[in-house]
């Protein structure tokens, strides 16, 4: 008796068309990174040029540096602020995705203690190699962790009328509230991108 045997069925399920928008929040921002990455670079320049270069002065002195030597030093100005703006920018991109200011609190709260404690501990031992702590030197790790512990504070002072640039793909930039757009929406108060075109 022969048996023949197929391949076993297997059921397809039609993908989504649609993409939520939780889904498509987390997804990466290739400029953010890049700019990152960036100043990650610049960072790392201005470090190494103070570990190992024989120039016992100031870069930016001009009596005694050289062009090369000069910039090396003066491009890394725009370092630390950037690191803030890129925190702060990342602070809002997770307030998008978050269902409450409780958890946007918390998260900005133990995220700013984390970064404090990193620039108390990791950081001043990769600085003076020792944990002795006669001399503290605090930076920027240190100010974005406390910045963003205040951060924490304030987002319960966010009101209706605190408002932000929501931009869609046809229509005119709306005004919606960073934290919450669903309420927003629920008033009326955001035009229906898709209900306006239909109406053109």
């Amino acid at each position: 008796m022969s048996i023949v045997t197929g391949p076993t069925p297997v059921s397809i399920k039609p993908a989504s068309s649609t993409v939520s928008l939780a889904a498509a929040t987390r997804q990466r921002i290739a400029s953010i990174d890049i700019l990152r990455g960036l100043v990650m670079v610049l960072m790392a320049l201005d470090h190494v040029r103070d570990f190992f270069s024989n120039a016992l002065f100031n870069p930016l002195n001009l009596a005694l540096t050289s062009p090369a030597l000069f910039m090396t030093r003066w491009i890394t100005h725009f370092c630390a602020p950037v690191f803030i703006l890129l925190a702060g920018v990342s602070a809002f991109l997770y307030g998008t995705r978050s269902r409450t200011k409780t958890g946007l609190a918390r998260f900005l709260l133990t995220r700013g203690l984390f970064l404090v404690i990193v620039e108390l501990t990791l950081v001043h031992f990769g600085w003076f190699f020792t944990f002795d702590y006669h001399f503290i030197l605090a930076q920027v790790i240190w100010t974005i962790g406390w910045s963003m512990v205040a951060l924490a504070g304030l987002v319960f002072f966010a009101s209706p009328g605190n408002w932000v640039c929501w931009d869609c793909n046809d229509c005119r930039p709306q005004f919606v509230r960073w934290y919450d757009p669903e309420w927003l929406r629920s008033t009326g108060s955001v035009m229906d991108c898709d209900a306006s075109r239909r109406s053109d």
